[in-house]
């Protein structure tokens, strides 16, 4: 059973190239939301009183820090430049993260990355086959739902490769909680 607190030594450290990309990323959100992300650059989701002020849709906050962490064997849950993610308390890496509505992702060896993202494809065109969905629109629904780059409503772009190589987009897919697990593992 894993331990039901954070553990008080949880830091990301921010020495350590895996965090480049993720933590440049995340707190250049903060930025541009007017706040400074050096008020919540590294600190245990409990000394933040609103959850609602992580940017972050509420069902995300829940996806990323209740339900695919079932398998890891101690809590991780950390927020980033006032976002929520999963940080390795021994090591200080970042190995998710989640913001906005619809945005969260995972940090995974490359033959882990693959399983996720071929999942991901299989998902996308049997959701595209239930809503008939053909020609040009099925393309744009599959890659959309399936590739490396996100596109919001607004029209901005992610694509989640600027992060880094081994970030893939989490999908709500059933296995997500054996991949945060990878992820869990490859961030020692």
């Amino acid at each position: 059973m894993r331990e039901t607190t954070a553990p008080m030594t949880t830091q990301i450290d921010i020495d350590r190239p895996e965090n480049t990309g993720v933590i440049g990323y995340l707190c250049s959100l903060e930025m541009r939301s007017g706040s400074n992300p050096r008020d919540r650059y590294s600190c245990s989701p409990d000394s933040v009183s609103d959850h609602n002020g992580l940017s972050t849709h509420p069902d995300l906050i829940i996806r990323l820090w209740d339900e695919i962490t079932a398998e890891l064997p101690v809590r991780c849950e950390w927020v980033v430049c006032g976002h929520p993610a999963l940080v390795r308390p021994d090591s200080g890496i970042v190995f998710a993260f989640a913001t906005g509505t619809f945005t969260y992702a995972l940090r995974l060896r490359p033959a882990a990355r693959a399983e996720l993202a071929a999942a991901a494809l299989v998902k996308a065109n049997v959701m595209a086959d239930m809503t008939n969905l053909s020609g040009k629109d099925r393309e744009n629904y599959v890659k959309g739902r399936s590739g490396d780059v996100w596109e919001y409503g607004n029209g901005s772009t992610l694509d989640i490769r600027t992060i880094g190589e081994h970030w893939v987009f989490g999908r709500f897919l059933e296995d997500e909680a054996r991949w945060c697990k990878s992820a869990y593992d490859f961030a020692a």
